[in-house]
């Protein structure tokens, strides 16, 4: 469900807890940071910027590049936005896809080059490089939601949740 659905959802009381993406409109719903994730572009392996380290918005700026609708992920489409707008660079979105892996699809036909979420990649796409964003605003939060009044269930959840995601203790190592 798009972040913006599960706001909706939270706000009705229609839903319980939603895992979304970091928006400028997150008012009405109480909402956790779960992780911050970087950006990540998904390069054919035999393109000239393969071979980098970590990319710039400005050294993608004259890519065409291919990513998620806004109307699904609108937290994440503002971030990337701004990440390019800050490093000075144009954002020129030549296709969308409603999965990381349509877009890993398009990026190895041939289409362009790839940006998503390092959470969303559950593996190394052949014949791709996955190589993150450098620059300002190139990491988004992911959040934990819940309502206002959140149930004990949610409650439960959530910070089972937080709990899980937190970084390991000495004591855990």
């Amino acid at each position: 469900m798009p972040t913006t659905a599960q706001l909706t959802a939270l706000r009705a009381e229609t839903i319980g807890l939603g895992i979304g993406w970091a928006t400028g409109d997150v008012t009405g719903v109480r909402a956790r940071v779960l992780s911050t994730e970087r950006f990540m572009a998904l390069v054919p392996a035999s393109h000239p910027l393969a071979g980098h380290a970590e990319l710039s918005a400005s050294e993608l700026s004259t890519t065409g590049l291919l990513t998620w609708p806004h109307q699904i992920n609108s937290g994440l489409c503002d971030r990337l936005l701004s990440a390019f707008h800050i490093g000075g660079a144009d954002l020129r979105i030549i296709r969308t896809a409603d999965s990381v892996h349509a877009v890993a699809a398009h990026v190895a036909a041939g289409t362009g080059i790839g940006i998503t979420v390092e959470a969303a990649l559950d593996h190394q796409p052949p014949g791709l490089r996955v190589i993150p964003l450098t620059g300002p605003s190139t990491t988004v939060d992911q959040l934990v939601l819940t309502p206002t009044e959140p149930s004990d269930t949610a409650m439960a959840l959530r910070d089972l949740l937080l709990h899980a995601s937190a970084e390991p203790s000495s004591v855990d190592r």
